[in-house]
C-alpha cells in the first residue's frame, strides 16, 4: 500500500468538476491538499482564461464545498 492510498483511506477526499468546450472534466478522489495546491489553482486559471466554467468541488456526499477552498474565493 502506498503512502498516498493510506492517506486517502484516512482522510476525506473530494471531486473537482468543471466544464470545458470538450466536455465535463471530473477529477475524483483528491485530497484536500491536492485540490488546494495543485488541481484547484489549475482549474481556477482555466476559469480566469474563460476555458473552464461551472467549477465545483464536491465532498464525499456530493455536496458542493467549493467555498471551503481558498483558491476559489
Amino acid at each position: 500500500m502506498t503512502k498516498s492510498s493510506r492517506l486517502r483511506d484516512h482522510n476525506p477526499t473530494f471531486t473537482l468538476r468543471y466544464t470545458t468546450q470538450t466536455g465535463v472534466v471530473v477529477k475524483p478522489q483528491l485530497l484536500r491538499r491536492e485540490v488546494s495546491v495543485l488541481e484547484g489553482p489549475k482549474a481556477n486559471t482555466l476559469g480566469d482564461d474563460g476555458a473552464a466554467w461551472d467549477i465545483a468541488v464536491l465532498n464525499e456526499n456530493g455536496a458542493d464545498v467549493t467555498c471551503q477552498f481558498a483558491c476559489f474565493t
